[in-house]
């Protein structure tokens, strides 16, 4: 007996709870919603109501969950990009500046030399100057923004 009189009520409460609602603005001009209206020159408000779709909620709450991890994981990989291409400025700019120094060398030197295996040096040709120098030109271009 306990059982049925639980599940009636469950019944009842388990019913939407439809009540029309009114609007009507008073002589001070402040608006006014109810259940009950006022006095029969108040209007009827059209109020649409729908169950919560909970799963449609959960859905949306883990499609944001996701799009905000895919957001810091874009982020993060971001990141080590602009680091790995701020290591690579700086030894590009390493490299600029070495190069550029051998070419000031190379192009201001009156006589290259190469020191041997014994310490002695062995001075250059016309033609392996002018091959060094064009190599420290192309170095130059190579790693400068000229």
């Amino acid at each position: 007996m306990k059982g049925l009189v639980i599940a009636i009520v469950g019944l009842f409460l388990a019913v939407p709870a439809g009540a029309d609602v009114y609007k009507w603005v008073d002589s001070t001009g402040k608006v006014h919603y109810s259940d009950k209206p006022a006095d029969l020159t108040v209007g009827k408000v059209n109020v649409k109501s729908a169950r919560t779709d909970y799963q449609r909620l959960e859905r949306d709450r883990q499609s944001a969950i996701e799009a905000a991890q895919a957001n810091a994981e874009a982020q993060a990989r971001q990141a080590e990009a602009d680091a790995r291409q701020a290591e690579n400025d700086r030894i590009n700019a390493e490299n600029c500046a070495k190069a550029q120094r051998n070419l000031n060398r190379v192009v201001s030197a009156q006589r290259l030399y190469e020191v041997d295996a014994e310490g002695e040096r062995t001075y250059l040709s016309d033609a392996e100057i002018e091959a060094r120098r064009q190599a420290a030109r192309d170095d130059v271009a190579l790693f400068c923004d000229e």
